[in-house]
């Protein structure tokens, strides 16, 4: 009589742990290898034995990768992320702080902090390079109902009443946009667009980019808005503005994400940009700033609605702060060295606010670019900022345009622009105000709006998207 056939998970267990390791590399979802763990004893001591080696191996093939992690500390990490990922999909995030919600955007942060500190993959959505944690990223918050939408963002908290938490959220999700900004493809708005517009033509004294004495808090809700306002011409196809341009220029003169760790310090910028900005008449901006007008109302944005050429090229470069001048009349419109040197701070807010001793706290750049025809120079800086929500590598930076050379002391047409470097030194989004005339006139810096640089690897084409822009009618409002 033949003998019997073996029970399955007799079956398992007669098989050497090296067979039984093997069938894990073909197991695709956690919820198969939980399953396989359960079979027998010889399938358990596969997935958890010999030191969890197997976790480290599953670990890497997900997230970023740190050697100082254990075998131990990857499985739990493994395990805890993957799950709070998943039940993250339907989480509210309206601010009540359950206990999942916060220890989701602690892993998120995480996330983030350790990009890139193992290799890199092919997303397989759009071909890009990228670290496996902003792969992981994107994939929840294209499935989230709520992490990066309208709804998760109806109740936000005013600047200066958020709690630590809430500026971890805000944080987090400054960063998971700036992922989703080299998308074109992804047609939804973060925020609802009409909020963003008012927004982003805000006064500058009225609405400020940066908060306190040194200068080192960004307001996140402006820059969530301004965000919002320069992806929503990109991703929109019907408007004709930003997505043409898009669409147009090869993958490498397209915004993009952090493409290396995140580090602390004043770092120095790439030296070719891409960039646009925008603007209203002032007929528009009067209406946008009344609040008891402006809702429901939009306006067509002024240039960047002209396709491919309303995307200017620019090139900066470090100079030595100690020979180069930095005339007066800036710094009372641009409050550039306020950042130079840290606050006094607290044992507790040390790792907040720390810095890096060997390198400066900031760097004197300058710049040359073309605005409608017109050559044109920048002269700035960049500033380190203290860690925002957790993540290192904000950088605040702040120009001024001007169309003579910076020994000639031009005053009569200048342009200021301040903005805020994404950690990852890639993005730069900001505001720009005409920035001559007397500080005292309460129409000051009135004629204002929004800009966005991005980095490029490349140095820039003669090809249409790099003509110089086309003369505008007004004249006046052309930052």
């Amino acid at each position: 009589m033949a003998a019997a056939q073996p029970a399955p998970p007799a079956a398992f267990n007669i098989l050497p742990i090296e067979i039984n390791k093997l069938v894990l590399c073909f197991l695709d979802s956690d919820q198969d290898i939980v399953n396989f763990s359960s079979v027998c004893r010889s399938t358990y001591y596969a997935v958890n034995g010999d030191n969890n080696s197997f976790w480290r191996t599953r670990f890497r093939e997900r997230y970023a990768y740190d050697a100082s992690f254990s075998n131990g500390q990857m499985k739990i990490k493994y395990k805890t992320r993957t799950r709070l990922l998943k039940k993250g999909i339907t989480m509210k995030f309206n601010r009540e702080w359950t206990k999942s919600e916060k220890k989701l955007i602690w892993h998120l942060k995480d996330m983030i902090n350790e990009s890139f500190q193992g290799g890199t993959r092919m997303d397989e959505e759009d071909g890009a390079m990228r670290c496996p944690n902003q792969i992981e990223i994107i994939k929840f918050v294209l499935s989230s109902n709520h992490f990066l939408s309208i709804k998760g963002f109806a109740n936000r908290i005013p600047e200066g009443f958020e709690s630590d938490m809430d500026r971890m959220l805000e944080a987090v999700r400054i960063m998971c946009a700036q992922l989703l900004i080299e998308d074109i493809g992804d047609s939804y708005d973060i925020l609802p667009f009409e909020d963003s517009q008012c927004a982003v033509y805000a006064h500058v004294k009225e609405v400020p980019m940066f908060y306190g004495q040194y200068k080192h808090t960004i307001n996140m809700n402006w820059i969530l808005d301004c965000m919002n306002f320069f992806h929503h011409h990109i991703v929109k196809p019907e408007l004709g503005t930003l997505y043409d341009a898009m669409e147009y220029f090869p993958w490498g003169d397209r915004p993009s994400a952090w493409q290396s760790r995140l580090e602390e310090g004043c770092r120095p910028l790439s030296r070719h940009w891409k960039g646009t900005y925008s603007y209203l008449d002032e007929r528009e901006r009067n209406h946008i700033r009344d609040p008891n007008k402006r809702r429901g109302t939009i306006f067509e944005d002024k240039h960047i609605e002209l396709g491919p050429s309303c995307i200017q090229d620019l090139e900066f470069e470090v100079n030595d702060s100690l020979k180069f001048e930095w005339p007066h009349y800036y710094e009372e419109r641009l409050r550039s060295l306020t950042s130079t040197s840290m606050p006094p701070v607290t044992l507790a807010q040390h790792k907040t606010y720390r810095n890096i001793d060997n390198l400066p706290t900031a760097l004197r750049i300058s710049g040359e670019g073309s605005d409608q025809g017109d050559d044109f120079f920048a002269s700035g800086w960049v500033n380190a900022l203290p860690r925002q929500g957790g993540i290192p590598g904000w950088q605040r930076i702040t120009l001024m345009k001007h169309f003579l050379p910076l020994d000639q002391g031009e005053m009569d047409d200048l342009w200021a622009y301040e903005g805020v470097v994404l950690p990852g030194g890639r993005l730069i989004i900001g505001r720009w105000w005409f920035a001559s005339g007397d500080l005292d006139d309460p129409h000051y810096a009135h004629n204002s709006g929004p800009f966005l640089l991005w980095a490029v690897d490349e140095v820039p084409s003669d090809s249409e998207g790099s003509e110089d822009l086309p003369t505008d009618d007004d004249g006046e409002d052309d930052a």
